[in-house]
């Protein structure tokens, strides 16, 4: 059970911990009276999920809902022979940021949206490309996303990549649908990176490009460092800066309360509590993670899980609760979440098997055929009574071929193909049709 406060709620714990959404089990919440918001359950325990295709079927009607709300504009086939040949006359906007993006990249990435998704760009594209390229990152030009190696999520459009410290290479971009499939307009396209040389999961930064640009100039102006500086000047027109405190801590909180919810604030503010002997506030603050971001993505599951097994398994005088730490890492496998929004630097999915404990699905290779099952499966009975539509049946194998590739089965290239087809069957998703086949070239 679930109870309501607002996103101007003055959160205090009884022991100086963070504000948090889950006040009732360590404090009092003070509300102001805003916009309301998310909270988070109180209690941690639950059952075990049932069958463990149940949840992946509900993933999928929710997805093919909100794709059936819109009728096809243009046959894909038509795409398809007209791509190359059209000519689209970009116009960059005279505005202080066209020295800082390079006019040609910036007229490429429109045209990735009015040629290749066929949608409006986005408002702030110019301003988030500029942010991309003050923080690190090298933009694309047409054709380079060709030179980043490895395997590119379907969904993901990519935007600018970076070298890491290890040798690998970080791409950023936006997710052009939900995790689930369903449809998103151009402005709330989460802004995401992946490493595709090495990974197959998508991590996600920020729920939108507003979100993003907000959070990444008040991180610059907090710090003030040389380095910060382009950040700075590239969204000094677009965004007031209001944070004007001096602690780190501060601002996590505050970017929580005042601009969004973001994974790796959520992640910082719990682990400074842990480290600092406070791992009950620090479990508060993952489960509210979860709560904000774990009806679509299975990474809050995962860390609530880890931070239970870590530092509540019933050692030396600490709380025994494994048996919660059990029932977060079954719902990263049966609640309808895609295998690839899991986290990318958290456990491996054999970890998470044997955190589950699932007798079932006790390796990888059995998760694997149970995913290729499901990409295969028409669910014929389903359609013919009524119980699922055509649209959600193919929209669930298409995300069970896309987890069975996190398992080890071919690779997002390869499979790329047969995704098109999949899709290309569902009404609404030419967009996404377009930039599977394009980034297949």
């Amino acid at each position: 059970m679930k109870h309501a406060t607002c996103t101007g709620c003055t959160l205090v714990s009884t022991g100086g911990g963070p504000l948090n959404h889950a006040a009732q089990r360590v404090g009092t919440v003070v509300c102001h009276g805003k916009a309301p918001c998310p909270l988070p359950s109180t209690s941690h325990s639950s059952s075990l999920p049932g069958y463990l295709t149940r949840g992946a079927a509900i993933g999928a009607a929710v997805g093919y809902i909100a794709v059936c709300s819109s009728h096809r504009r243009n046959q894909v086939s038509s795409f398809r022979g007209t791509l190359r040949q059209r000519a689209t006359a970009v116009q960059v906007a005279d505005t202080d940021l066209s020295s800082s993006v390079p006019e040609d990249k910036l007229a490429y990435t429109k045209q990735l949206f009015e040629d290749v998704l066929e949608v409006r760009v986005p408002k702030k594209l110019e301003t988030c490309l500029a942010v991309f390229q003050g923080s690190g990152y090298t933009l694309l030009g047409k054709d380079e996303w060709k030179l980043i190696g490895g395997e590119l999520h379907p969904f993901l459009l990519p935007l600018g990549t970076q070298d890491t410290p290890d040798g690998n290479i970080d791409v950023v971009g936006l997710l052009v649908r939900s995790p689930n499939g369903s449809r998103l307009n151009p402005d709330e396209f989460p802004v995401v990176s992946q490493k595709p040389r090495t990974n197959n999961q998508v991590k996600l930064i920020a729920t939108d490009i507003d979100k993003y640009i907000m959070k990444r100039a008040e991180e610059a102006h907090f710090r003030k460092e040389k380095k910060d500086q382009p950040v700075i000047e590239a969204t000094k027109e677009m965004y007031n800066v209001r944070f004007s405190g001096n602690d780190q801590t501060a601002l996590d909180k505050w970017l929580l309360l005042e601009v969004g919810s973001f994974p790796d604030v959520y992640k910082h503010l719990a682990q400074e509590h842990i480290e600092g002997g406070d791992a009950k506030t620090g479990l508060v603050i993952a489960d509210t993670m979860r709560d904000q971001f774990g009806s679509s993505w299975g990474f809050p599951h995962s860390y609530v899980c880890r931070v239970l097994r870590d530092h509540f398994n019933g050692k030396a005088d600490v709380e025994d609760r494994n048996l919660e730490a059990d029932h977060s890492a079954v719902r990263c496998f049966t609640s309808g979440y895609p295998l690839w929004t899991l986290e990318e630097e958290g456990d491996t999915l054999e970890d998470l098997l044997l955190e589950a404990k699932m007798p079932k699905l006790g390796s990888l290779d059995s998760l694997r055929v149970f995913y290729l099952n499901r990409a295969v499966d028409d669910q014929r009975a389903a359609v013919r009574t009524g119980s699922i539509s055509l649209g959600c049946a193919t929209m669930a194998k298409a995300q069970a071929l896309m987890d069975a590739v996190c398992c080890g089965h071919k690779n997002y290239s390869r499979i790329r193909e047969e995704l098109r087809d999949m899709y290309d069957e569902v009404p609404g998703c030419e967009s996404l049709v377009n930039l599977i086949e394009y980034f297949a070239e």
